[in-house]
């Protein structure tokens, strides 16, 4: 788990699942998740108020339940990387502008 105090995170190399809801409610305001986490938990990033970027590594192929949901700051978006094989409908609140596929920011899925 992240500490809550903690602003910028950026996990191992190696690493190859988190947990649901491991950084909710953190004060996290940047994370890189890396290409070698392949499964991710549900409400990941529940209630994170101060994230304002989120970049997934090219691992994660599932989009989960309220992964990003009440993170009403993410102002640089969400950086996908990977191939995306399933989504649940709820993976996204609606406070979030911007996704991007691509990690320079290329192209652009919710704008």
């Amino acid at each position: 788990m992240v500490e809550l105090g903690a602003r910028v995170c950026e996990l191992p190399d190696g690493l190859e699942s988190i947990g649901s809801g491991a950084f909710a409610m953190s004060k996290l305001r940047q994370i890189t998740i890396p290409d070698s986490v392949t499964t991710i938990g549900t409400a990941l990033f529940l209630d994170c108020e101060y994230i304002v970027k989120i970049q997934l590594g090219k691992g994660i192929t599932s989009l989960t339940k309220n992964l990003i949901a009440f993170c009403d700051n993410i102002t640089t978006g969400v950086f996908i990387n990977g191939i995306i094989d399933s989504i649940d409908d709820s993976w996204l609140d609606s406070t979030v502008t911007t996704v991007y596929l691509h990690e320079h920011g290329n192209s652009k899925l919710i704008d």
